[in-house]
């Protein structure tokens, strides 16, 4: 089992509320007394979407990544062409996406009663269009998924999620969804909003970057 039935591993900004996103975002640059470009793509102000779905019996999680050279400082991707082709084939691209595994989950934490997913070891995928190569200077889109099993026993039981954007004035999404049997009961810290039992969609910041409460088990 990966995500569970009817969820998407896709892009859920839509869902979370692209206006939500854009208020967060635009509250923070005018703190920094810098508007916000209303004309920039949105995955340029929001680059990491973290997807986390739990279950009785297992915890999944899924990081989406769409980055351009120049969100890592970098000019192009020349450093990962081994061959001087001028442009990343699919083994160059595996090599860059586990770089950027390190990178993009070096803060994310998804923990379940202390117990953390092991998402340094996450799959990962390259999640743009099958191409034979990707230009020196083309955006990249990955998904780092990993899956943990446990046993949850009925009754209550502690969620941690946190995460820090690399961007001093960056959030990340975060949705949480429950298998049937489970329901969020309380959480708190960061921008949350509870969508139903078992659904929450969250944004962390530098500023507030957890979430945390619980989720109950039901009994049967």
């Amino acid at each position: 089992m990966s995500a569970p039935r009817n969820q998407r591993p896709g892009c859920f900004l839509t869902s979370l509320g692209l206006a939500s996103i854009l208020v967060f975002m635009g509250s923070v640059l005018l703190a920094r007394a810098a508007p916000p470009t209303a004309s920039a793509p949105i995955h340029q102000l929001v680059p990491r979407q973290v997807q986390v779905a739990v279950a009785a019996d297992h915890i999944w999680a899924s990081v989406r990544v769409e980055l351009r050279p120049a969100d890592l400082g970098l000019t192009d991707w020349f450093r990962w062409d081994r061959d001087q082709s001028a442009a990343l084939e699919p083994a160059e691209l595996a090599a860059l996406g586990l770089h950027l595994r390190g990178l993009e989950t070096e803060y994310l934490a998804v923990m379940v009663d202390g117990v953390a997913v092991p998402l340094v070891a996450a799959r990962v995928r390259f999640a743009g269009s099958p191409v034979a190569a990707l230009s020196l200077t083309d955006s990249v889109s990955f998904r780092f998924e990993t899956r943990l099993e446990l046993a949850l026993e009925s009754g209550a039981h502690r969620v941690v999620l946190y995460d820090r954007p690399a961007a001093a004035d960056g959030i990340v999404p975060i949705r949480l969804s429950l298998a049937r049997g489970l329901r969020l009961a309380n959480f708190q810290g960061a921008r949350a909003e509870r969508r139903s039992q078992r659904r929450l969609e969250a944004v962390v910041s530098r500023a507030s970057p957890a979430v945390w409460g619980e989720l109950v088990v039901e009994e049967g």
